[in-house]
């Protein structure tokens, strides 16, 4: 995985956010400039000493970020700086995902998921389960998450405990993306090439 690829995938998740609620801050959109116009980032945010891999946006002032220097950023947009940094894990970090009540997961090649206290930046819960490194993580629902890994399976946990309730089987290769669909069901694309409906 080259620099520049993850440089890339930054890029293109900071334009996500900004699509999330955060043009307001932009004076020109692509809406109302012209054909072949450039921009230029209104802030910087820099402190992670290894590649970016994710972005997961709380609110319109503030956003988690996740490294290969195994750690999570939480930032602020208006004043630019790192407000909390989460360590715990003992490898990359690649999946975020948003709980309920000032909670969130993250995802690690460490086979952990993590579940931290989002303002004191305390880990509350390590689940354990998987064989290979997690990928990907949903919220399924306020109670319930979903984990996806290199091991091919997925899996369900309880947000309180830390006991896998139930592996979904059926992916031949590295489950890259879980997205819930609807009342209890979800889908999973993989890098066997397919997607499948659970």
């Amino acid at each position: 995985k080259p620099p520049d690829r993850v440089g890339g995938r930054f890029h293109k998740m900071w334009d996500d956010v900004s699509s999330m609620g955060l043009q307001s801050k932009i004076d020109a959109t692509p809406q109302n400039s012209k054909k072949g116009s450039t921009f230029e980032p209104i802030k910087k945010f820099q402190g992670h000493s290894a590649p970016v891999t994710q972005i997961l946006v709380i609110n319109q002032n503030r956003f988690l970020s996740s490294s290969w220097d195994k750690t999570i950023r939480l930032w602020d947009i208006d004043g630019g700086e790192c407000l909390r940094v989460f360590q715990g894990h003992g490898d990359w970090v690649h999946s975020l995902c948003m709980g309920s009540n000032g909670h969130f997961f993250s995802g690690s090649d460490d086979r952990t998921i993590k579940m931290w206290n989002l303002e004191s930046a305390d880990c509350v819960l390590t689940f354990r389960g998987h064989s290979s490194f997690v990928k990907s993580l949903a919220l399924l629902n306020s109670n319930h998450f979903l984990s996806g890994s290199r091991d091919r399976t997925i899996k369900l946990w309880m947000v309180g405990l830390d006991d896998c309730l139930s592996t979904f089987e059926g992916h031949a290769d590295i489950i890259s993306s879980i997205v819930p669909f609807g009342r209890n069901r979800f889908v999973s694309g993989s890098h066997d090439k397919t997607m499948k409906f659970w």
